[in-house]
């Protein structure tokens, strides 16, 4: 048997293995690298850590004015004199390498996200939020382009996120008890008006759920939009007429087409008598008269004559045949006014069918309006009536809609079986406080079922819920308007909670020590401040070495009016130690 080599054997395993260094190094890597833990786990990280993610914000978001509070009574706050001995330099430093932190690579930026998603979400809508203010004030394109800004800000706003989270069960509520309540999409309207509505709409609002102006006026506003729309598309559309060149038309065409029917009984042919003299008269005018728009003129007689006189179906017949005539002859021969005349024609139709359907005739009796008007919020209003109601509020009647939502919840007890049980209940809880002793109910127990009743009483009323929801969304506009100076606040907060008070003073003892020779401090102070300024050091030992430092400031000295001018350069005056180990370096 052969005799063992070990010298052999090692050299036969490294010819049969090689070693390979960098890959010794990179599997030693890999095997420290952590597993990736999915994209579920990381999920599931970032909202368990909302909670405590958003108490840090609060927390930050505190402390400028906790400390400010502090500096203004006590004239100390560790955090304000910090950023004070920092300056701005310093301060923007501080920031920058916060940031850097944070974001500083792919890395840092998921660990942000997962760690500290709300401050995430802070971080990304500050900028847009502040800069987009800010720009949304200029006009034109970067007007807008700052409104844009602002939107992508409010979109990522934590803040916004959390009012918009907590505003959900509010609008559920709303949605829930304006049908029990018989005021149907009142309570909604009255939180969006609260919330996002211009003074104007909250005022006319406020001024119909308090009962400060008549009912009328509802319908008053609605009649006056309905004039004004009609007044507008006349107005508009004699405007574009005035800038067309008008051709003369045949006229004759109007009268051929006259003698077209043959039976007509006696009333129907003397009417037609008078149609075809009024042509005949028509015809012998100017030229400016046989244009479109004197044609339309002529057409606006015929229909006069017509309004006059108790037509028979055949007389309906001869006055459809002027009609159309007339409109045959425009449309053939003036095709740019026929179309500006169809134009105004529509917009006209739509607004007396509205009229109509809201029954908003000036000349009718208001009642029928008013009962129609606040209908439309409730489950009586129609789809076409609510749009009919939304169409005037956007033309002509600008609140129409908070005005309707405010008579809606003018009163206390609610409409239809909601109000029979309303009443029902607050009598019940009326005669119950008399009877319960004579029934044998205790005090206690009644006084256990009170809160019960009186949720139940106040839920049920149109008045109380309403100012209820309309305080409800002033309180979430005027959040959401403060978010962005918010986040500020929250930005400055966290600057100062990364700057640590303990490591300037430590730092302040030993570029203190190492310019001891300037400030002249005792043997007793200097030994205070070697021992602030080793890491580690004691809050008593820190404390000590701040009020001496404090204690040893320089004051600026006052300078006479001849030295405010500016003093000639002198080069910078440098002592360099040897021995940077006994605080030395450059002084």
């Amino acid at each position: 048997m052969a005799e063992f080599d070990p010298d052999a054997y090692v050299k036969k395993l490294k010819a049969d293995q090689p070693f390979d260094p960098d890959a010794y190094v990179k599997k030693l890597k890999d095997e420290d690298k952590p597993a990736d833990e999915g994209i579920l786990s990381h999920v599931g990280k970032t909202i368990s850590n909302i909670p405590g993610s958003a108490v840090r914000m609060g927390q930050a978001m505190a402390l400028p004015f906790t400390e400010g509070y502090k500096k203004a009574t006590t004239g100390e706050s560790e955090f304000y004199d910090t950023l004070y001995k920092l300056g701005i330099k310093g301060t923007g430093k501080a920031i920058w390498e916060q940031y850097k932190e944070r974001y500083g690579g792919w890395e840092n930026i998921k660990k942000t996200l997962e760690e500290d998603p709300v401050g995430f979400l802070a971080d990304v809508s500050t900028p847009f939020s502040l800069g987009g203010g800010a720009l949304a004030r200029a006009p034109g394109v970067v007007g807008r382009a700052g409104e844009a800004l602002s939107a992508v800000g409010r979109a990522t706003d934590p803040l916004v996120l959390a009012s918009k989270a907590a505003a959900a069960p509010v609008k559920g509520a709303a949605k829930l008890l304006g049908p029990l309540q018989g005021t149907g999409e009142a309570l909604s309207t009255a939180e969006r008006v609260g919330f996002e509505g211009t003074p104007a709409a909250r005022q006319a609002f406020r001024e119909e759920i308090t009962g400060r102006v008549p009912e009328e006026q509802v319908v008053r506003e609605a009649q006056g939009a309905i004039a004004n729309l009609r007044g507008k598309y006349d107005a508009d559309y004699a405007a574009e007429v005035a800038k067309l060149k008008q051709p003369a038309l045949p006229i004759d065409d109007v009268r051929k087409a006259m003698y077209m029917t043959q039976t007509l009984d006696a009333k129907a042919r003397a009417f037609q008598k008078q149609v075809i003299d009024q042509v005949d008269f028509w015809k012998s005018m100017a030229a400016k008269h046989h244009t479109a728009e004197g044609l339309d003129a002529l057409r606006d007689h015929i229909e006069l004559l017509a309004k006059n006189q108790k037509l028979t179906a055949d007389g309906e017949t001869v006055l459809n045949q002027a009609r159309k005539a007339i409109d045959d002859v425009i449309a053939k021969g003036d095709p740019a006014y026929d179309k500006l005349k169809q134009a105004r024609n529509a917009a006209r139709t739509k607004v007396d069918e509205i009229e109509e359907k809201l029954a908003l005739d000036p000349n009718a009796k208001i009642g029928p309006a008013l009962s129609r008007l606040k209908k439309l919020l409730t489950s009586g209003g129609t789809r076409s009536d609510k749009a009919a109601a939304e169409f005037l509020s956007k033309n002509g009647a600008p609140h129409l809609i908070e005005r309707l939502a405010g008579q809606a919840l003018h009163g206390y007890a609610p409409a239809g079986f909601a109000g029979r049980l309303w009443k029902w209940l607050a009598a019940g809880a009326a005669a119950g406080a008399g009877a319960g002793p004579m029934l044998g109910v205790g005090a206690t127990a009644m006084l256990k079922a009170a809160p019960g009743v009186a949720a139940g009483l106040a839920a049920g009323s149109p008045h109380l819920m309403g100012n209820l929801m309309y305080g409800a969304g002033r309180a979430r506009g005027a959040f959401e308007k403060a978010a962005p100076y918010a986040t500020g606040e929250y930005q400055a907060g966290r600057v100062m909670q990364n700057l640590n008070p303990r490591e300037m003073v430590r730092n302040n003892a030993s570029d203190a020590l190492r310019d001891r020779a300037q400030y002249g401090f005792s043997d007793d102070e200097i030994k205070k401040l070697r021992a602030a300024s080793v890491k580690g050091a004691s809050s008593a030992a820190l404390h000590q070495a701040d009020q001496i430092m404090k204690a040893h400031e320089r004051p600026k000295p006052e300078q006479k009016p001849s030295e405010l001018s500016p003093r000639p350069y002198r080069p910078l005056q440098m002592t360099i130690t040897p021995d940077p180990a006994r605080y030395g370096g450059i002084q």
